[in-house]
């Protein structure tokens, strides 16, 4: 009910609120002070970008609670564009203060998601080509699977194998109490058979690969192709799960 997948993305907004101050304290002085590019991204940058889509979330979904439409304006530029205006936007800033900008939309978007309660299984409020999903959807994919995997792909970067296994597990833990559909299910878990694949635990990785095709089999023809999964294409198994497949459709 919508009482239970409220509670379930607070707590979800929570915890990436806790992996993000837990990566924060564990930065060297060096990463703290780095201004990155517009290609090589700072953890500022990653914190900063993540951010303004928090941020321009809750107020979007404020709008829905007061009756008004939501503007979705920034979701319909080109990715390098959207990134390059954020990019633009906050370079100059300390990573003191985007922690302070961080932080404040956080609170915004608890606030404003406590605010759509009733709304969150309403469909026809996200932005083309989304607007057929849930409100729900977005706010767990704004809200939380998206800083994740940039706290995830920073924590790969500088080589911290613990937190980065840490951070793939929990984004699928908590994305699974989320909801028990099977296309939600299916994404969640092929997403976890690539990091197994990355990580060298290809029995692993090859078990949720079977288990995420059967559920959501639309997935299928990209795996084939999906480079996170190259570690685990020559093994015997990982064919036999592509052959199983056809012959059951």
């Amino acid at each position: 009910n919508s009482m239970d997948r409220l509670s379930q993305l607070l707590r979800m907004l929570e915890t990436s609120g806790e992996e993000e101050r837990s990566l924060v304290d564990d930065l060297t002085a060096e990463e703290r002070a780095q201004m990155g590019t517009l290609d090589v991204w700072s953890f500022k940058d990653d914190v900063a970008h993540y951010a303004f889509w928090r941020q321009r979330l809750a107020e979007n979904l404020a709008a829905i609670a007061e009756g008004r439409p939501p503007e979705w304006k920034e979701w319909y530029l080109e990715i390098e564009e959207r990134n390059r205006m954020i990019f633009d936007k906050y370079q100059s800033q300390s990573l003191e203060e985007i922690l302070a900008l961080s932080a404040t939309a956080m609170e915004d978007l608890k606030e404003a998601v406590r605010g759509v309660e009733h709304e969150l299984e309403s469909i026809g409020f996200n932005p083309p080509p989304s607007q057929e999903e849930p409100l729900w959807v977005r706010v767990g994919g704004t809200g939380y699977i998206h800083p994740m995997l940039h706290l995830i792909l920073y924590a790969n970067k500088r080589g911290d194998t613990a937190r980065h296994r840490h951070l793939n597990l929990t984004l699928a833990e908590q994305c699974l109490a989320l909801d028990d559909s099977p296309h939600w299910k299916g994404t969640t878990i092929y997403n976890l058979a690539c990091y197994h694949s990355q990580a060298g635990e290809t029995e692993k990785a090859i078990e949720l690969l079977r288990t995420s095709l059967e559920l959501r089999p639309s997935q299928m023809d990209w795996s084939r192709k999906d480079p996170d999964l190259d570690p685990i294409r020559s093994e015997p198994a990982y064919q036999q799960i592509y052959t199983d497949l056809e012959a059951e459709s």
